[in-house]
């Protein structure tokens, strides 16, 4: 597996504004330092954050950028401190690239919370001479610190595996966290991205799990993914289905709220029971809200998740390489970028898109 001269090239964000394009473009890669990865990418999933990211719906930043953070390929070269990785060996990337290592987060294995957390794209970077911003993995070439390149097992397929690098640990740490396993039961709110991972995981951690969508058309896939149960949200807007369905339903202890669209959040906090845990992992619109009288009444907690640690990535493909838990994917080539964004846009994978690189490059 060859490694790059320095450079390389990929689709790029040139103007993020809502009506954006992406561009082919030739970059230079940072500098490898002494505990720095590069990685030949393979594989690459689409993420919902990178088009929020490249219209600015989450804010501006800076530009061109290169999004990217679900990425998978084999080492072709490695920094002069680097000891647990080799050349050849194939590992994948999340959504971050590095932390400060010393704060009270790192050490405690919370780097997520670190104030100097570095971004798999997106961050701005100064060093050795150069001046520019990480660039993410829809690209044949990225670099990356070696304790946010995580090894991938030997017999789990890149491009099924590339979503979990992102919308894997994204539900996987919240159930870590909340020490899920039998006898919990788990509500899975929104089967997409996101929510049909979950629904693996907390299957394999042993707990019961309710899928929670708006209509039941995803029923049948959500059982075959691990649910017990499944609720469609709107047969509940009815008054009288609305109160029989409560007669009979047995509440969640936590629910992973995975819905980024404009939704009656009260409506699946009632679907928690007292004290239990709603826990969002996606940004829904600036405007819900919640009442505070079902918060009071019931004593439910409120609380969000954003990725994961590096011990919680290990953990995570440890629990997937034993339950064989993959993504459900489409796959596109690399130069077909932007057309596999807009599908996410539109909400059309079924249910998670990944870009496959040339093999010839």
């Amino acid at each position: 597996m060859s490694a790059s001269n320095g450079k390389t090239y990929g689709y790029a964000c040139f103007d993020r504004v809502p009506d954006f394009k992406l561009q082919k473009w030739e970059f230079p890669l940072q500098p490898l330092e002494k505990d720095m990865v590069e990685i030949k990418v393979s594989h690459c999933g689409v993420c919902h954050s990178d088009v929020h990211v490249c219209d600015s719906s989450w804010g501006k930043g800076q530009a061109p950028l290169v999004p990217g953070h679900e990425i998978i390929g084999v080492v072709t070269q490695v920094g002069e401190a680097v000891k647990g990785l080799k050349i050849g060996q194939r590992v994948g990337v999340g959504p971050q690239s590095g932390s400060c290592g010393e704060c009270v987060y790192c050490k405690s294995e919370s780097q997520t919370m670190c104030p100097k957390l570095r971004q798999t794209y997106g961050t701005p970077v100064t060093t050795d001479g150069y001046e520019g911003t990480t660039q993410g993995g829809y690209a044949l070439y990225h670099r990356t610190t070696e304790a946010y390149a995580f090894p991938i097992p030997e017999h789990c397929d890149s491009a099924t595996t590339a979503p979990l690098l992102c919308a894997g640990v994204t539900t996987f740490t919240p159930l870590k966290r909340f020490k899920v396993g039998p006898g919990t039961r788990v509500g899975i709110a929104g089967i997409g991205g996101l929510g049909h991972c979950g629904i693996q995981i907390a299957k394999a951690m042993g707990a019961e799990v309710v899928a929670i969508s708006s209509t039941n058309s995803k029923e049948a896939e959500a059982r075959k993914l691990g649910a017990s149960e499944f609720v469609a949200t709107n047969d509940l807007q009815d008054e009288k289905k609305k109160a029989e369905f409560f007669e009979s339903f047995k509440p969640c202890d936590i629910i992973l709220h995975t819905i980024a669209a404009d939704v009656d959040v009260n409506l699946y906090l009632s679907l928690l029971r007292k004290r239990g845990t709603m826990v969002f992992l996606a940004a829904p619109p600036a405007n819900f809200s919640i009442s505070p009288w079902i918060l009071l009444g019931h004593e439910l907690n409120v609380t969000g998740s954003y990725s994961g640690s590096p011990q919680d990535f290990r953990d995570m493909f440890e629990l997937m390489s034993k339950h064989d838990i993959k993504a459900m994917v489409e796959i596109m080539p690399l130069e077909k970028a932007y057309e596999a964004m807009q599908k996410v846009v539109r909400n059309e994978p079924r249910y998670r898109m990944v870009l496959e690189m040339p093999k010839d490059q």
